[in-house]
């Protein structure tokens, strides 16, 4: 967020535009919340949309730990009944709670 505010001023604009195409707005190995409080594991970044990635669900919204996590692509991942897909809401540092599964050390 604070990079795209910035663009035109301290960045050029087109500059940062093919920045976030090849490395994404959340990079994979980031940890992330979605809008429903399930949290997973960026594993793909999307050329075509910045924000909707593939992310590896790996803690419900409950915060309980995924027994089978699965992957989910943001960008083709069904809507729900209002139609509204899910989204990350923010990107989380590993604690207590949320680890990073070694096979993405």
């Amino acid at each position: 967020k604070d990079m795209t505010r910035l663009a035109g001023y301290q960045f050029q604009p087109d500059l940062l535009d093919n920045f976030f195409r090849i490395i994404g707005v959340y990079p994979p190995g980031t940890l992330v919340e979605l809008d429903n409080k399930a949290v997973g594991i960026v594993i793909n970044a999307n050329p075509r949309d910045i924000r909707r990635p593939k992310v590896e669900i790996l803690y419900s919204s409950s915060g309980k730990k995924e027994e089978n996590p699965h992957i989910i692509d943001l960008d083709t991942q069904a809507g729900d009944a209002r139609g509204e897909k899910p989204a990350i809401a923010r990107s989380i540092p590993p604690s207590d709670n949320y680890q990073i599964p070694v096979k993405y050390l």
